[in-house]
């Protein structure tokens, strides 16, 4: 059951990524703007990230 939930919640991630991407070049300008950041990839690999290690990390108490 576990595993079914984590896949609907990945699936969800991964389509708001797709659909996000169409925005890439705002988000940059606004990332350089106003917080000096200026990769919109390495936003979404920290939070894919911390999607693993606390998936991980939920599989491991379970």
């Amino acid at each position: 059951m576990g595993s079914i939930i984590l896949t609907i919640y990945f699936l969800i991630v991964f389509i708001f990524f797709i659909y996000s991407l169409q925005y890439k070049d705002n988000i940059d300008k606004i990332l350089v703007k106003n917080f000096k950041i200026s990769t919109f990839n390495a936003l979404w690999l920290a939070y894919i990230e911390g999607l693993i290690i606390g998936g991980f990390s939920v599989w491991l108490i379970i």
